[in-house]
């Protein structure tokens, strides 16, 4: 089997999934919220300097800057596990 087939053979195996498929896929607004606060706080992590640069951070991805300080200590906390 050469690369071009092999290639076709993988891609027909993944399945390919529609709008009508996504409908299902739902997550909640507070799950929502704390992925955002997770993306902030990844990006700072860790060398989080001041409230200032959340500030910038925050306005920069769009994210709301109360909430990123509503999930710093579960975010910070997963981060660290995870070194």
């Amino acid at each position: 089997m050469d690369k071009e087939d092999f290639e076709k053979e993988i891609k027909s195996m993944q399945p390919e999934l529609t709008d009508d498929d996504c409908k299902d896929f739902v997550i909640s607004e507070e799950t929502s919220k704390i992925h955002d606060a997770m993306v902030v706080w990844q990006f700072l992590y860790p060398n989080h300097k001041d409230e200032e640069e959340l500030k910038k951070v925050c306005k920069l991805a769009g994210f709301d800057y109360k909430n990123a300080l509503k999930y710093k200590d579960y975010c910070l906390k997963e981060l660290s596990e995870n070194d």
